[in-house]
């Protein structure tokens, strides 16, 4: 069977622009962008640095502040107003030192287009060589009674040995560069299909 494009419309594809267009040149941020539930905010601008960040951002705070390893990962997929991030863990040992829960982030998307363009930001990183692991976004259920579809974004297979450290400088490495890496390829994306 030969590979083709599915058909696309002018509705479609007016839609995909906006939706490109959306994310590359957003409404104001609201601030804060943790939410009503920052303090700090009144003190200094937003910023992933923040030291109220892990209980500004949880749906949660006095019983499940996000981890401070995630946290700023959290913040910038946020900060891109296309993902509503809903649960994340930092990553954990066993209790014999070996690799017991993965980081991961789960997140809602306002559109696959979001999701899309992400997933070719993390590849893009690795092959720049700056992960030592390599990422995948998948989708993943969270109630069965939600309608919405979430997805995450987690560790693949890892086929070498990398330690929770490495995933963790990952997380990192993603907290730094991943809005960056999104915004361009949003970029590419609108550039080629106007091309077309």
């Amino acid at each position: 069977m030969k590979l083709h494009r599915m058909p696309k419309n002018e509705a479609y594809l007016e839609t995909a622009r906006r939706i490109l267009q959306g994310l590359l040149n957003p409404e104001p941020i609201p601030k804060p962008i943790c939410g009503e539930s920052c303090t700090v905010y009144v003190d200094q601008d937003c910023n992933r640095d923040c030291p109220d960040l892990r209980f500004a951002l949880s749906s949660d705070p006095k019983n499940y502040p996000l981890e401070p390893k995630i946290a700023p990962l959290v913040y910038e997929l946020k900060l891109l107003q296309v993902f509503e991030p809903c649960w994340s863990c930092e990553g954990h040992l066993g209790l014999k030192g070996e690799l017991w829960k993965m980081p991961e982030i789960w997140f809602y998307a306002r559109s696959v287009v979001h999701v899309r363009l992400l997933a070719e930001a993390i590849t893009e990183l690795h092959e720049r060589g700056l992960l030592k692991a390599l990422w995948e976004v998948a989708i993943c259920q969270t109630e069965r009674d939600d309608i919405e579809t979430c997805f995450s974004l987690r560790p693949g297979k890892i086929k070498k040995a990398v330690s929770l450290d490495e995933l963790q400088d990952d997380l990192d490495i993603f907290a730094r560069f991943i809005r960056g890496a999104v915004l361009n390829r949003a970029k590419k994306l609108a550039i080629g299909m106007e091309k077309s």
